[in-house]
């Protein structure tokens, strides 16, 4: 739940459109855990289940405040949400630069839901950012190929890219997101352009997680629309990757704090 939420704060998205200081957060908190307390005790010798609902309500409530209680809190609560709303900005501006419809999305077919991935793994052979594609508004970089047999019936790949965005006004370039998708990606065609951004634009509005991303295959229909098909093989093997980094990671980290000791 959101925190803002939760305390009662007027809300335009996932975040507050009135006024927010330690001060108005403290007397909301306040205000709600002396009523969640009182209920408590009205209700504890008689209604048990009433009571359960209420102390976990006065658990969520104890918790939000935490989260956003001081100025510094609140700055690294915003942050995520903030990034969203930059994200869907700049990516409504791109898909409008190239002519298209920052509303419209590509039609989205689910195939293979129940697949599984296996032998999931790193191609060795794929340079990691290996530059894909570039025009005057962006530049994509492929980061790592991974293969894998998708439900264990083929041979499939899908490839992690970088999207970044040419920020002309400020002279610099900026990294958008990553994501995951198929090997066909024509970014030669403007249409197929189109499509990719307001695939990328849709996933970011409905996933709340921003590290493992999935594009599905961008095909053109007979009547020039386009279809987004999502394979579960495909997310599976995804998913299954980032994993995998993360032990990784994990691995890697533990090795450097080994060594350093036995420095």
């Amino acid at each position: 739940m959101n925190a803002y939420r939760i305390l009662g704060f007027k809300m335009s998205g996932n975040l507050p459109n009135e006024e927010v200081t330690n001060e108005i957060v403290m007397v909301k908190y306040l205000n709600l855990k002396n009523k969640l307390e009182e209920l408590i005790e009205k209700r504890k010798y008689t209604k048990a289940e009433s009571v359960a609902r209420l102390e976990e309500s006065l658990k969520e409530l104890e918790e939000a405040y935490s989260n956003v209680e001081t100025e510094e809190k609140r700055n690294a609560y915003n942050e995520p949400f903030l990034k969203e709303i930059q994200l869907k900005t700049m990516l409504g501006k791109l898909i409008a630069s190239e002519g298209g419809d920052p509303l419209q999305k590509p039609q989205k077919r689910e195939i293979n839901k129940q697949n599984r991935a296996a032998y999931v793994r790193k191609n060795p052979n794929y340079v990691e950012y290996t530059q894909e594609y570039e025009d005057d508004n962006i530049k994509l970089l492929g980061i790592e190929e991974v293969s894998f047999e998708n439900g264990n019936m083929y041979k499939d790949a899908v490839k992690k890219y970088m999207l970044i965005v040419k920020q002309e006004e400020q002279h610099l370039m900026e990294e958008v997101l990553s994501f995951y998708s198929t090997n066909d990606i024509d970014l030669s065609d403007n249409a197929h352009r189109i499509a990719l951004y307001q695939a990328i634009k849709r996933v970011n509005e409905e996933s709340k997680d921003f590290e493992e991303k999935y594009i599905g295959t961008i095909c053109k229909n007979e009547d020039g629309t386009f279809t987004e098909i999502r394979d579960g093989g495909q997310i599976d093997a995804m998913i299954q990757r980032e994993h995998q980094k993360e032990a990784e990671r994990k691995i890697k980290s533990s090795r450097i704090q080994t060594q350093g000791e036995e420095r």
